[in-house]
């Protein structure tokens, strides 16, 4: 049952939120945000554990060898009863673990985009392990060697010894990058919301459509009160609490809530799923591989959640939302997204970007489009736009080989 260009339009004709109702979804979301920024200052700051890392792996500040290894002469060292508090020592670089070199790469300025190109060896625990425990006559891979750790640790080093002596204290970085990670997490919340928002408006479809269909399930949903972002985002910091990641109906489809693609309904081509869990490894096994993908599994559609609450951003949004996996999934592909505007929608002038609206299929690569804000239904949505549920259903049903849901 594909979508025509006319059926299309007006899905999307009902996905257009009023002005009220994209401050709802954004203040909605506003309580998330602030919540985990809460949390993050809250938590109890230690000082850097410079002491204890001196005494765990006792580097020798005297040696030569290992000076010139970390790039240091022993005049910078010379009279401090703490070096390790000024500079990272070869020997605590080798051996140290990866949140305390971070420490040392966090107060010499580098962001993690610079610090993975410019430290590869020192943002890796990997890489520094297999060069402290290789032997004699194996070979590294490239780029892997005592020199090159050497190399970055002297990089670090010099970044340091320049700071200080521009009268800057590196230490200063570190609450920085803790209020960088606060922000960014505070980002990564609203997004692990929206998609358990995206979950229960599939599962509560599925309700409808069928309450017998589902089998089997991999984690779990908040408590039926809890449907707010803010209250499910309290549920979520529940010990031992686990977001539903895949539902397996009984008539063998599944349907995986997962990273990449957000949603996907696939079914086994060669056996039947037993559990949610052995159809959600298997797809695992297979998400990012093309070819043993199409020989393991038949996808009958894939989609993306996008919980956006930046309507100005829309567009760069909607611009990339069907460019991953465009060429290597032969199924439907769906977006589930909010706040959709109507000029996002429909469009406005377009002189000032040139961007086309959604409602213009040559520069849509989605078979369907649905308001995140009316599926999810946390404040009545559903009802007040029964027409966009009724929608979301029947092509929920099609996808997973189930009974057209009447209206």
């Amino acid at each position: 049952m594909p979508v025509t260009l006319e059926q299309f339009q007006q899905q999307l004709s009902r996905c257009a939120m009023s002005p009220e109702e994209v401050s709802d979804f954004i203040e909605a979301f506003a309580d998330v945000r602030v919540q985990g920024v809460v949390d993050g200052l809250s938590a109890v700051v230690t000082d850097p554990p410079f002491e204890a890392m001196e005494a765990k792996y006792n580097p020798d500040w005297t040696d030569p060898w290992l000076l010139g290894a970390s790039g240091l002469t022993a005049g910078q060292v010379q009279g401090h009863n703490l070096p390790s508090a000024l500079f990272l020592h070869y020997q605590i670089a080798l051996a140290a673990t990866q949140p305390e070199v971070s420490l040392y790469i966090q107060m010499s300025g580098y962001s993690d985009k610079m610090s993975r190109a410019l430290l590869p060896i020192l943002s890796s625990a990997v890489a520094r392990r297999k060069i402290r425990t290789a032997k004699e006559g194996n070979e590294l891979p490239a780029g892997l060697s005592a020199a090159a750790l050497s190399a970055e640790v002297t990089r670090v080093n010099r970044s340091l010894a320049k700071l200080r002596s521009q009268g800057f204290d590196p230490l200063l970085f570190l609450p920085y990058h803790r209020h960088v990670g606060i922000h960014g997490g505070s980002g990564n919340d609203v997004g692990k919301v929206g998609t358990l928002g995206a979950a229960i408006a599939i599962h509560d479809a599925l309700l409808e459509i069928d309450p017998t269909a589902i089998k089997d399930m991999v984690g779990q949903l908040p408590p039926a009160g809890a449907r707010t972002p803010a209250a499910i985002f309290q549920s979520m910091k529940a010990k031992g609490f686990k977001p539903l990641q895949a539902i397996l109906l009984r008539n063998g489809r599944c349907i995986a809530v997962r990273a990449n693609p957000d949603v996907a309904i696939f079914q086994s081509l060669d056996k039947s799923y037993d559990t949610a869990t052995d159809a959600l490894k298997e797809y695992e096994a297979v998400r990012q591989h093309k070819d043993e993908r199409q020989q393991k599994v038949h996808e009958f559609v894939v989609g993306e959640i996008k919980t956006a609450t930046d309507p100005a951003n829309l567009h760069e949004r909607l611009a990339l939302g069907g460019r991953d996996l465009k060429d290597e999934v032969q199924a439907d592909r769906f977006l589930m997204m909010a706040a959709l505007t109507p000029d996002i929608v429909h469009g406005g002038t377009g002189r000032k970007s040139g961007r086309q609206p959604l409602q213009n299929k040559d520069v849509v690569r989605f078979s369907d489009v649905f308001n995140l804000y009316y599926a999810w239904g946390w404040n009545g949505a559903r009802e007040r736009h029964p027409e966009h549920w009724l929608m979301f259903k029947k092509r929920l049903a099609f996808w997973c080989g189930l009974p057209q849901p009447a209206g």
